[in-house]
């Protein structure tokens, strides 16, 4: 049998992202109302947000460049993991990460910088119900955050992962999703 061709290939983890999203963004909209969550793959309308509003902003806690990181990733990583988290108009969140044999990775995440956005404080709960809705589809058993930023680990902590630091490696925090 011949192996899937590249276009296939990111038909089917496309079609897998969108019902992760759609599945996870129902888990989400009763614990936001009355304000609006839509989970959405990263899209040009997301990233030209992120560059109008987010990308020069002073108060970002990092300097991600979304749009290079978004095409190398849909250039290298078919089975990727993505979501654009947006209220009614406005840019939310970001968040991107690969897909391992037995886990799904966010390597990166970032909530919109700007003080007054609608989904203030719900960014990570919602790129982390939408990593994990996206593992337990692909049957992983975990779910990783690469590189977290030490202020946030108290947060990860309380939606239930573990900080991991082996030797050597990378810092993570994880979590198992069944």
């Amino acid at each position: 049998m011949a192996a899937p061709t590249r276009r296939a290939t990111e038909a089917r983890y496309a079609r897998l992202r969108n019902i992760a999203l759609q599945k996870a963004e129902e888990i989400l909209v009763p614990t936001v109302a009355p304000v609006s969550i839509s989970l959405r793959l990263v899209t040009p309308d997301a990233i030209h947000a992120f560059s109008s509003t987010w990308e020069q902003h002073p108060d970002r806690r990092t300097e991600w460049p979304w749009a290079q990181m978004h095409r190398d990733y849909r250039r290298n990583e078919p089975d990727r993991f993505e979501v654009a988290i947006w209220s009614d108009v406005t840019l939310c969140g970001l968040a991107i990460g690969k897909l391992k044999t037995d886990y799904c990775c966010g390597d990166f995440v970032e909530g919109s910088p700007l003080a007054q956005h609608p989904l203030k404080e719900k960014v990570i709960p919602s790129v982390l119900t939408a990593l994990e809705v996206y593992a337990i589809l692909l049957e992983k058993r975990e779910i990783r955050l690469i590189r977290p930023a030490p202020e946030l680990i108290p947060r990860y902590e309380k939606q239930h992962f573990t900080l991991v630091s082996p030797k050597g490696q990378k810092q993570y925090c994880v979590k198992v999703v069944s």
